[in-house]
Formats: structure tokens, C-alpha cells, sequence
């Protein structure tokens, strides 16, 4: 979600201030609710700041509208409004829901899959597109090995559960190895052979495994 702030030059301090001021009221009433289970204890978050973005989180859609309206309402106070364009639903679920949530009489579009910060969230929380996404950027940046390893930790908890994942990062290190001792596509080297010319094992799944164990 992101607010849209109207600025005159001579008020950008004080509007700075409102947004400040504004911030402060939506930390001091998004709910953390704590359920204590056994030894455990639940936090569930309603409300998550990023860097101009907030992302609101419930479970069910009236539960989502009413928190939307509260917080169209206390932007007027603050001569702020949400950007309707740029907000969108996202509905946790393994078939592709749509909801009729509104603000303003204005229907929010509802998305089946969402980048943010280059990471592609799916409403079926599925890897697949975020793992094809982040293999195609380091493609085009030449960065390989150190890229999927810096974001290995964000393709979650099912990254054990998917072998179709597997394959295409195992698939793109010898790839990148390929590229390394410039062996064109047409000539028919077995991976095992490219892996002995590099003096590399198999690292990257090994390795994101391992990382996300800490």
C-alpha cells in the first residue's frame, strides 16, 4: 500500500512531520495479538511497515475492509490518501480468489501474485515463480552463485517439499559453470564433466539447505 502525500514547497517540513506523526498512530493501533500455547507463545502481526509501504494482514476479507476504511480515515486527518491504483489484495489460498473490498466506493484489484523487493509472493505460497524469477536476474546480471545465495534464505519452508525447484537450481549452476569455461550450448558436455573442469560439487542447493537450518 502506498500513500500519496500533497507537498508544497513551503510546508515540506511540516509535511514531514505529518507523515512522522502518522506513522507513530498506525504502530500504536496495529493489535499484536499474543496467544501462549504450552511452552509457545503465537504473535500475530495485523499491520507491517517496509520502507513507504504498509502491509495489512487478516483473516478474513470483512476483517481487511474495516482495517482499510480506519486507515483511509486517519489519512484525511493527516491530508494524506491512499493510492488506489497501487494498492492491491492478495488472498492466501490454493485457488484464485477474488474479493469485493472497496475504499471509497473505488474496488481494489485483487492479484494472484506480488513483487516486492524483487521477490515474487504467490497466493498459494508456492516458490516456483520466485526461484524462475531470481535465476532469470542473475542471468542478466552475471552475478550467479553469490545471487541465489544471498536470496536462498526468502524461498521458504517448502524449498525441502519441491523437486521441480531443485532441478532448476541444480540446472542453473551448471549452467553458470558452462558460461565460466565458455562452452557453447551445441557441444555435448556432460554436466560431471563441467563440474571436474571447475573443481566444483553441486553447491548451491547444499548450501542454501544448510543456511536456512540457522
Amino acid at each position: 500500500m502506498t500513500c500519496e502525500v500533497k507537498v508544497h514547497p513551503e510546508s515540506l517540513l511540516k509535511c514531514n512531520e505529518r507523515r512522522t506523526i502518522f506513522k507513530k498512530r498506525m504502530d500504536s493501533e496495529a493489535p499484536v495479538i499474543h496467544q501462549t500455547k504450552s511452552k509457545y507463545t503465537r504473535l500475530y502481526l495485523q499491520m507491517l511497515h517496509f520502507a513507504d509501504d504498509i502491509a495489512l494482514i487478516a483473516e478474513s476479507e470483512e476483517a481487511l475492509g474495516n482495517m482499510l476504511t480506519k486507515m483511509n480515515d486517519s489519512c484525511k486527518e493527516y491530508n494524506m490518501k491512499i493510492n488506489k491504483s497501487k494498492t492491491k489484495i492478495l488472498i492466501c489460498s490454493k485457488q484464485e480468489l477474488l474479493s469485493n473490498i472497496t475504499i471509497e466506493n473505488e474496488k481494489l484489484e485483487t492479484v494472484q501474485c506480488f513483487t516486492y523487493l524483487g521477490s515474487k509472493i504467490t497466493h498459494d505460497e508456492r516458490i516456483e515463480m520466485d526461484i524462475k524469477s531470481r535465476i532469470a536476474q542473475a542471468k542478466q546480471e552475471k552475478s550467479y552463485k553469490e545471487f541465489c545465495m544471498e536470496y536462498s534464505p526468502l524461498w521458504g519452508r517448502n524449498m525441502d517439499d519441491t523437486k521441480s525447484g531443485k532441478k532448476k537450481i541444480e540446472a542453473f549452476e551448471t549452467w553458470c559453470w558452462r558460461r565460466a569455461l565458455k562452452i557453447s550450448w551445441t557441444e555435448k558436455v556432460r554436466y560431471e564433466e563441467v563440474h571436474l573442469r571447475m573443481n566444483e560439487q553441486k553447491a548451491i542447493w547444499k548450501t542454501i539447505k544448510e543456511r536456512r537450518k540457522k
